[in-house]
């Protein structure tokens, strides 16, 4: 009987989700940190300009 393969499928899904989630947290932390970064550059272009 093949009962065995698919709850461990669910598993690594399961692992798999947790793993993408958390990848996708670090991206959000990322993108937030260069957003500010951006700002500032804009911030001391502007200064730069007037």
């Amino acid at each position: 009987d093949n009962q065995s393969p698919a709850p461990v499928k669910k598993e690594a899904k399961k692992l798999n989700e947790a793993e993408l989630y958390n990848k996708i947290q670090e991206l959000e932390e990322g993108k937030a940190e260069l957003f500010d970064k951006l700002e500032k550059v804009e911030e001391e272009n502007k200064k730069v300009k007037e």
